[in-house]
């Protein structure tokens, strides 16, 4: 089992979080050299200006380095004359969302800063980011930035490992952390 922190879903009643608490169910089969974070905050650049942010879930692996996962749940995630929706389950109005690319990227970005002032000294910084759509299988690309090999779907979920294995192809992130690493950061 994977090291999960915190070791128990926080809001395990609270419908708004049900993709995040699917997610977090499913990680934690990973195998034990897996630890995943859910919900970190942090404080850093956006945009171009400076706020806060939250990565739904950041997964560190020994073999296959760092990864910040934002999840969008629905039936449903696409994109309407340049905004994105969510079609959530039994209902019938899409809701307007954020970019989750972008959200995956901004907290990667300010993840990686803090850690390259405070964290272990790593040569590499190992972080690459994807999005987790639990509620629908996404076919192909959503976007130029939502290429379809930083997608972790509902199907994807039925394997997290490979999923895992496969966006770490993709990041190329052939790494080699510490326990000492991972624990550190």
């Amino acid at each position: 089992m994977a090291r999960m922190l915190p070791p128990h879903f926080p809001y395990p009643k609270d419908p708004k979080r049900r993709a995040e608490f699917d997610v977090f169910s499913k990680f934690a089969t990973l195998e034990d050299k897996w630890t995943v974070i859910y919900s970190l905050t942090w404080h850093g650049e956006r945009n171009g200006r400076t706020g806060d942010g939250e990565a739904d879930f950041i997964l560190l692996h020994p073999d296959y380095g760092f990864f910040v996962a934002e999840v969008k749940g629905g039936e449903r995630v696409f994109i309407r004359d340049g905004k994105w929706f969510s079609k959530p389950h039994n209902k019938t109005e899409p809701a307007e969302i954020r970019d989750p690319f972008e959200q995956a990227l901004a907290s990667s970005k300010s993840i990686d800063s803090w850690l390259s002032e405070k964290g272990p000294q790593i040569k590499l910084r190992p972080f690459g980011h994807f999005v987790i759509f639990p509620g629908f299988q996404q076919n192909g690309d959503i976007s130029p930035a939502g290429r379809r090999e930083i997608i972790m779907d509902k199907a994807d979920l039925a394997s997290p490992l490979a999923s895992l294995q496969r966006i770490s192809r993709h990041w190329d992130r052939k790494m080699s952390l510490t326990s000492r690493d991972i624990d550190e950061t």
